[in-house]
Order: structure tokens, then C-alpha cells, then sequence
């Protein structure tokens, strides 16, 4: 049940950051999940990368990613 929940966290990004690619979004929501307890790597079949979190990818989007740039300097 998470692919509606992922799904709609990336349309909301895609939404403020136009200018990325799916790439890139999916990249800032890989890299901003946090673990579950007991999650030992990253990703696993249980777990997958682990807790949505779109605030964070928000902020690492906006941190690490250049596509984002383009679109505060606009």
C-alpha cells in the first residue's frame, strides 16, 4: 500500500520542481526515507528504502540537486 502514498509524493514534487526528470525525484524520495527500526540495509524487500518522508526530500531536492536551482533562480 505504499505505491499510492509514493505516488502522490512525487507528483507533489514534480509539481514544485517542474524543471527535474523522474530521475531526480525519485532520487530526492530514495535518499530522504528514513529507516525502520531494525532495517539493516537499504534498501530490503520488507521495508523497501524505508519511511516516506516529503518534507525531507523537499530539502534535499532543493540542497542537492541542480534542476531545483533553475527554479528559485526563475
Amino acid at each position: 500500500m505504499a505505491a499510492p502514498h509514493v505516488s502522490g509524493a512525487a507528483a507533489l514534487l514534480w509539481r514544485l520542481f517542474p524543471q527535474c526528470k523522474a530521475a531526480d525525484i525519485a532520487e530526492a524520495l530514495k535518499m530522504s526515507a528514513e529507516r525502520l527500526p531494525g532495517q539493516l540495509q537499504v534498501p530490503d524487500y520488507a521495508g523497501g528504502y524505508g519511511m516516506l518522508k516529503v518534507d525531507k526530500a523537499y530539502e534535499w531536492i532543493q540542497k542537492h540537486n541542480p534542476c531545483a536551482q533553475t527554479a528559485s533562480a526563475a
